[in-house]
């Protein structure tokens, strides 16, 4: 009699086989990253002399906005309710100039309709993040001082996708000014 030793055949583990496939995955997924994804900015103006002449545009009026008092001005003004009544002159005279600012870009409009859309959406949201200024500044005509509530945009604050876009066109300048707190 004769005895056959059992063959083991050697079998991979469900554990070792999710590794595997999940290096495959990461592998991929970066070869695909370096070199067949678009790598440009999706915010990126395609009418880069639009964007320079904003930039050049939203400097004056930043200049104009630096030389006006900040809120720490504002800190030893009692009692609170005058401070705010003080800040709310203050910021609306910031507001004026970013509505003449944003009546400026708007009188100027870019070259080709990517640009003029894009152009467009990131002005409609300086509207909007304009009325929310207005509301705030109503509060502290008022001599109340709540939060800056600022309007969302998939659960963001409204100037966070503008500063982005400012950004993105080498427009710096053209960023919310951080003067409501």
């Amino acid at each position: 009699m004769s005895a056959t030793a059992p063959v083991h055949r050697r079998r991979l583990r469900p554990t070792v086989v999710l590794v595997l496939i999940a290096l495959a995955a990461l592998t991929a997924m970066w070869i695909y990253i370096f070199f067949f994804a678009d790598t440009n900015n999706p915010n990126r103006l395609p009418d880069r002399a639009w964007a320079k002449q904003a930039e050049t545009t939203c400097k004056g009026y930043a200049d104009q906005i630096a030389k006006l008092p900040d809120a720490t001005t504002f800190a030893t003004v009692k009692p609170k309710s005058e401070a705010m009544r003080q800040r709310a002159v203050v910021g609306q005279q910031v507001t004026d100039l970013l509505t003449s600012m944003v009546a400026t870009l708007r009188a100027t409009p870019p070259a080709d309709a990517v640009t003029a859309d894009a152009v467009n959406r990131w002005l409609a949201d300086y509207d909007t993040y304009l009325g929310d200024r207005h509301r705030q500044l109503g509060f502290w005509a008022a001599g109340e001082d709540p939060s800056f509530a600022e309007t969302a945009v998939n659960g963001k604050p409204i100037s966070l996708g503008m500063d982005d876009f400012a950004e993105a066109n080498g427009m710096a300048s053209c960023d919310v000014p951080q003067d409501l707190g």
